[in-house]
């Protein structure tokens, strides 16, 4: 029971943190809404995800050359709970609070390590 109580006390803080940073970037909060549309859309029926990666790639590029990638990407997680683990690719992340989740694992790591590469490629 107060395994249970200690748990959903992290979940409310978590969601607390995630609710304060949507409100300090309410602009970043529409770019994840409008990619996650997107999302929405790339996986019906036919879906076209190269689409949505290259969205998504657009995205981080235009973080990286405003030198805000870390942050923005820190910010993400946080605001989608997706923290990710320690050593984890750290474009994963955002390819968590983009994808849709009931996507397998399977696809969203293989879309993670894509844009890793696309992003190693991509020098400001």
């Amino acid at each position: 029971m107060a395994k249970l109580a200690r748990r959903n006390r992290s979940l409310d803080k978590r969601k607390a943190r995630a609710a304060s940073r949507r409100a300090a970037r309410p602009n970043l909060d529409k770019k994840i809404k409008k990619l996650r549309l997107l999302a929405a859309e790339v996986f019906a029926p036919r879906p076209s995800r190269e689409k949505l990666l290259g969205a998504v790639t657009r995205l981080a590029v235009e973080w990286k050359e405003k030198g805000t990638l870390k942050r923005r990407l820190t910010d993400v997680n946080v605001m989608c709970l997706t923290e990710g683990r320690s050593g984890a690719n750290q474009y994963l992340g955002l390819i968590k609070a983009i994808y849709p989740r009931d996507l397998d694992r399977r696809t969203i790591s293989k879309a993670a390590a894509a844009l890793s590469d696309a992003m190693q490629l991509k020098r400001p």
